[in-house]
């Protein structure tokens, strides 16, 4: 039985949902642009960084499940997860380049603060840089993902054998 169109579509559903989450703070995004936030805006921007780490997360889980069958599961999986991600094994590519990689790790390290916080202690400045970036990052994120899915469809699709 061939798992790949199934699991294509879990991966391609988590990416349409951080598409949404930033479509729907885009108005936020353009106000930030010119002025540092409230501190309601500000609670929305951290939250916002907040999802979109936990989207990566999930596609990464997703992913490394279906190639790995495994996933970390020690007290720091999270940065496990994220490195396990920029190594290849014998059963697939790398998922992230070492270029992205480095980025989420400033997204992971604020997903950090943003659990172990109140939201009254976060600042601007903490979010400021990432929250700039995020629509960079998450752009580079989909192409990656998706360039990943690429290459490893055609050695998972049925299909391909059959045209050979």
């Amino acid at each position: 039985m061939n798992e790949w169109p199934e699991f294509e579509e879990r991966v391609t559903d988590e990416l349409e949902s951080l598409d949404d989450e930033l479509s729907a703070i885009a108005p936020l995004r353009a106000k930030l642009r010119q002025a540092d936030p409230d501190p309601v805006e500000l609670r929305a921007a951290a939250t916002t960084l907040h999802a979109f780490y936990n989207g990566v997360e999930r596609i990464l889980i997703q992913i490394v499940r279906h190639f790995d069958d495994s996933i970390p599961n020690s007290i720091s999986w999270h940065r496990e997860l994220l490195n396990q991600a920029v190594e290849a094994t014998s059963g697939r590519s790398a998922i992230l380049s070492a270029e992205l990689h480095n980025q989420l790790v400033d997204y992971l390290g604020f997903r950090h603060v943003f659990r172990h916080n109140y939201p009254a202690t976060l600042r601007w400045m903490q979010c400021k840089p990432l929250f700039q970036r995020l629509e960079q990052v998450h752009e580079a994120f989909r192409a990656e993902i998706e360039g990943f899915l690429g290459y490893h469809k055609q050695s998972e699709d049925p299909h391909d054998e059959q045209r050979k």
